[in-house]
């Protein structure tokens, strides 16, 4: 699963899905621009936040980030 880098990533849905996965490495805040929606979940797949539009979010160190839309729509990232 790839992992966030720190500052801005864009996590583009593929032609084919409608969702993908990244996680986060240390301990974070998250600002999530996106026509979709989101899901954070604890490494364990416990839910933590769900979001969509214009969100921050804490994020634990080794948190999974779901990233929901329609193929070829992207969502921006930054992790601080």
């Amino acid at each position: 699963m790839p992992v966030l880098d720190v500052g801005e990533n864009q996590v583009g849905i593929g032609a084919d899905a409608l969702v993908e996965w990244r996680s986060v490495s240390a301990d974070s805040t998250l600002s999530l621009t996106t026509t979709g929606s989101w899901r954070l979940y604890q490494s364990d797949g416990t839910p933590l936040a769900t979001g969509s539009g214009l969100d921050v979010v804490p994020a634990p160190a080794g948190s999974l980030l779901a990233v929901f839309g329609e193929p070829g729509s992207v969502t921006r990232v930054h992790v601080a």
